[in-house]
């Protein structure tokens, strides 16, 4: 009888003891360029081969098109004269567009409806909006949309990481906003503790293309796994 409580209990202790598996959630947003990052050939890569994130759960998910703006993603969007969008009529009414709506319910899928001890999101939108003229509504309007997707969501605190505008269009007349967007980007990653800008004039090769080239991509993936090693509490990070 001794023996058979010792073994319950030693049970009972192990059982306690066990460390539940983290959950991480990646969110990769944006447009043109994203639509070209591959988070499993590039990122998950790296982060496997890490022993303390070899004990988690990897989740992530990518939401790209080519022409997404802060249009499409903010339901309070404005423009410069306090109009609501224009396309949808006089009479709209904020509510959720069809590309927030899918990205929302992609990420909850991600994330399979359940707690995450850590959700980063991965953003490069910018484009569209600089060539639209929209920049001086940039900052507010990404204000609003990390707010609401934060509530949203449900996950708890978002780590934003900013892919801020390349060189590209700092003097093309086809993109009018492109100066004023890079600063917006700068701004909110400067104005918000935590927050990662991760520069990109160097990635998009010696003739300062709107593409990124293969090295870039690649130094983009690298990129993006280093930031996560450190949200994720890799053991490598925590050398440093």
């Amino acid at each position: 009888m001794k023996r058979l409580i010792c073994t319950l209990l030693l049970g009972l202790a192990v059982v306690v003891s066990a460390a539940p598996r983290k959950r991480h959630l990646m969110i990769f947003v944006g447009e043109n360029n994203m639509e070209s990052v591959r988070p499993e050939r590039t990122v998950l890569p790296v982060l496997k081969k890490d022993k303390e994130l070899r004990k988690s759960e990897l989740l992530w998910v990518r939401e790209a098109r080519r022409t997404m703006s802060m249009h499409d993603l903010d339901e309070g969007w404005r423009d410069s004269e306090g109009k609501a969008k224009k396309k949808l009529g006089p009479d709209y009414k904020v509510k959720k567009t069809k590309d927030y709506k899918r990205l929302l319910e992609n990420a909850k899928q991600a994330a399979r409806k359940k707690e995450c001890d850590t959700v980063i999101l991965y953003w490069m939108v910018g484009e569209t909006d600089a060539q639209k003229g929209w920049g001086d509504q940039y900052e507010a309007s990404f204000k609003r949309f990390i707010k609401q997707f934060e509530e949203d969501l449900g996950l708890g605190k978002i780590h934003v990481v900013i892919t801020r505008l390349s060189d590209y269009g700092i003097e093309n007349k086809k993109y009018p906003d492109w100066q004023k967007v890079r600063k917006a980007q700068e701004k909110l990653v400067k104005d918000n503790k935590g927050w990662v800008l991760v520069s990109t004039d160097d990635y998009n090769g010696k003739t300062n293309k709107l593409q990124f080239d293969k090295k870039g991509l690649e130094a983009l993936g690298d990129t993006y796994a280093e930031i996560a090693m450190k949200f994720l509490g890799s053991s490598e990070a925590k050398k440093e």
